[in-house]
């Protein structure tokens, strides 16, 4: 078996012109998928001028732990960034000095914090040369910049007329420095000496564009060229769209949605708006056709142009405003002084550097890619004037977008929709709702593209013809947030073919007493909901129960409560006294088993004691008590009995006149079983029966009238207390 090796992409570097003028700022780029997106690296840049030069012993000042070099040090280790590496500290070998750490300079030089204090011998080595902080700007690119002129000065290159300058780092890929040239000349020998480029198009949208009078706000795309632009062979400010410019979204030309509200003529800005959105998910175009530069000399490559789809703005003048973390990020400069290659700078909540960079010529925008960074929480965007002043500060928040989905059932058939609610922590966000099987053939059987509401909240439903085409099976519906990418999933949904659902009755005739709690155990298969009728217009008394499976092992354990459903005509959802759920002994954990709806036909309802007889017991699937019947049982109710009487015997002079007072004096072992009977005592007996017809009074004693009121849950049987006053002799 042979393998086959896997050739690395290889890196490269560039400057964004060919041939650079005195006091330029030239834009250096590295484009290397190797290159870590959340650290920032340096390259070396040297010109016939100012190149690299060995600085082979740099006094260090005797008794400091700290020192800053005295030029500019280079990358000479190949890891492209300024570290110790780059240096050799020497010391005579008597323990002196060191370096503990360092931190590169805006001007290229290094602050070393030392180990120790140095000493009176010594000295640093390193390689003085420009170098160049480059950061990540999009995808697997990284852009630094650095200004070049005549006058020589640290973090500047100097250059003189007819030099050609160089960048260059190293490709750990490819093992090999990478190096890119350009020419110096002089500002007259070119009317026209800058290339004419294209920057990064992006899409937005924004309520206000300094500068430019909108259209629309909803969708606008900024198309940044280096310089002032024109119609080929036509005059400046010709372009046209259709004939220069053409839009598309996810391949369909939609350029007549848009409007062309700046056309590059002064500052190579062109802007198009339009009135409809952009989905951030969307693959947006823009191609480029006969657009030449201000005097018509040089004419950019046509092609289509991939846009950057931004899912939210931040204005420069907002102050402070939020977003949601994963989502690109449109940062635009709009408050009206120098906005088009627009310097800032962000920082961390806590005041630490992060990223510098430049809109870029022509252009008013910079996306970030929060995802991309792994930025999250508080952040600040300072913009600068030419002077290098504080221009403005926007304070960000990045927030987590969550969001959930829940379906309506879980046991379906292929006779039914999918159907559910999908909700975030905010309003208007679009969402994908995806059915997924987890069948190998077919992962993603639909998807459904949504728009929350003022709640945050979005109603999603896969009609049945699509369930009936996918077939029996799991599924599961999952909800992507379209702007942060941020997703969830369902529970797991099972669908099975239509016939399979069956509900059934365990013992098809359950017996009990009128008066007591009737039973009866409901078997589910491939449904969580069962909907019982009990009785029958036929039989004077017709009442339905749903109940749900909560627990989810097959079963629910009903309770049919003949008692209390005397006198009654209206049941609460959960059945109230009447109807309620036991556990079914299958559960391994407490049962969640539930009455979710429960209801007693008026006109056959109870008025008195349910007559001994046989009662029809219907159940079927669903919540619909007119469904067809799945099952039939009866239940069989016999005459009421009484099972038993027990004496209980308490000291002379007690009294009881509530059940409370019995309860408290069985505590209190004042009341007490016997089965013999002093003069004088207090006996209360206790009858066990199964209605509460039964009178529970013996003699003239205090207690009489009928027995306990009915309760949502009576025991088996239900007892019934009288008192008997003093005996004038002994007895059983």
């Amino acid at each position: 078996m042979y393998s086959v090796p896997v050739t690395a992409v290889e890196g490269s570097i560039s400057f964004d012109a060919a041939t650079y003028t005195d006091g330029d700022t030239v834009t250096i780029v590295v484009d290397d998928a190797d290159l870590s997106t959340a650290e920032e690296y340096v390259v070396n840049v040297e010109s016939d001028t100012e190149s690299q030069e060995d600085i082979l012993s740099e006094d260090i000042t005797d008794g400091v732990n700290q020192i800053t070099t005295n030029h500019p040090v280079a990358d000479v280790n190949g890891d492209n960034k300024i570290t110790d590496s780059d240096f050799v500290y020497s010391n005579n070998l008597d323990g002196s000095g060191g370096i503990s750490s360092i931190s590169r300079n805006t001007d290229g030089t290094v602050d070393l914090e030392l180990a120790s204090d140095s000493d009176g011998d010594d000295s640093i080595g390193y390689t003085c040369g420009e170098t160049v902080k480059i950061s990540h700007s999009a995808e697997s690119r990284f852009e630094g910049y650095f200004e070049i002129n005549s006058s020589d000065s640290e973090g500047v290159l100097h250059i003189t007329k007819g030099d050609s300058i160089t960048g260059s780092y190293f490709d750990e890929s490819a093992d090999k420095e990478r190096t890119t040239t350009a020419s110096i000349e002089d500002e007259t020998t070119d009317e026209d000496p800058e290339p004419l480029t294209l920057g990064p198009i992006t899409e937005f949208s924004v309520s206000d564009l300094a500068g430019t009078s909108l259209t629309h706000t909803e969708s606008v795309v900024e198309v940044p060229f280096s310089e002032d632009v024109s119609k080929a062979g036509g005059e400046s400010g010709g372009l046209t769209l259709a004939d220069n410019l053409t839009v598309a979204v996810d391949g369909v030309d939609v350029t007549d949605r848009y409007t062309l509200d700046a056309d590059g003529s002064t500052d190579g800005q062109v802007v198009l708006s339009s009135g409809t959105p952009i989905d951030p998910r969307a693959k947006m175009t823009v191609e480029i056709d006969a657009v030449n530069d201000s005097i018509d000399t040089e004419t950019i490559e046509p092609g289509s142009v991939d846009v950057t789809v931004a899912g939210a703005t931040l204005s420069e003048t907002d102050g402070n405003a939020n977003a949601y973390e994963g989502s690109t990020v449109a940062f635009v400069a709009t408050d009206g002084s120098a906005d088009t290659d627009q310097a800032f700078e962000v920082e961390s909540g806590t005041g630490t550097f992060v990223f510098s960079g430049r809109t870029g010529a022509g252009s008013q925008v910079f996306a970030f890619d929060t995802a991309a960074r792994n930025w999250s929480g508080e952040y600040a965007i300072e913009t600068f004037l030419e002077d290098g002043s504080v221009d403005r500060s926007l304070g960000v928040t990045l927030r987590e977008l969550t969001v959930a989905v829940d379906v309506d059932g879980r046991n379906l058939t292929t006779a039914d929709p999918i159907e559910g609610t999908v909700s975030a922590n905010a309003a208007g966000r679009s969402v994908e709702a995806v059915l997924r099987s987890d069948s190998d053939d077919v992962a993603v059987v639909e998807r459904t593209n949504l728009t929350l509401g003022g709640n945050g909240d979005a109603r999603f439903d896969f009609a049945a013809a699509t369930v009936s085409e996918a077939g029996s099976g799991n599924y599961t519906v999952e909800v992507i947030d379209a702007g942060t990418g941020s997703r969830n999933e369902s529970a797991r949904i099972r669908v099975v073919d239509d016939g399979e659902i069956e509900t059934t009755f365990r013992s098809p005739v359950v017996e009990e007493h009128a008066g007591d709690v009737a039973e009866f155990v409901v078997d589910l298969d491939y449904t969580d909901t069962a909907t019982v009728t009990v009785g029958s217009p036929e039989v004077g008394f017709r009442a339905n129960v749903t109940v749900a499976d909560g627990d989810e092992d097959g079963s629910v354990r009903v309770r049919f409560n003949t008692a209390a459903a005397v006198g009654v005509t209206g049941l609460p959802s959960d059945g109230g006294a009447v109807f309620g759920v036991a556990d079914s002994g299958e559960s391994s954990g407490d049962s969640t088993d539930a009455v979710v709806a429960a209801e007693i036909d008026d006109e056959h309802a109870l008025t008195e004691w349910i007559d001994p007889g046989e009662y029809r017991l219907v159940v079927r699937s669903g919540t619909d008590p007119n469904a067809t019947a799945d099952h039939v049982g009866t239940l069989v109710v016999g005459a009421a009995a009484p099972r038993g009487l027990t004496n209980w015997v308490a000291p002379a002079g007690s009294a009881f006149s509530t059940r409370d007072d019995v309860s408290d004096a069985v505590d209190a072992n004042r009341l007490t079983r016997a089965s013999e009977i002093a003069a004088g005592d207090v006996v209360v007996h206790r009858l066990v029966e199964n209605v509460p017809d039964v009178v529970g009074r013996h003699g003239s004693g205090p207690l009489g009238g009928r027995g306990p009121s009915p309760t949502a849950r009576l025991p088996r049987r239900s007892p019934i207390t009288g008192v008997t006053p003093p005996l004038g002799g002994r007895g059983t």
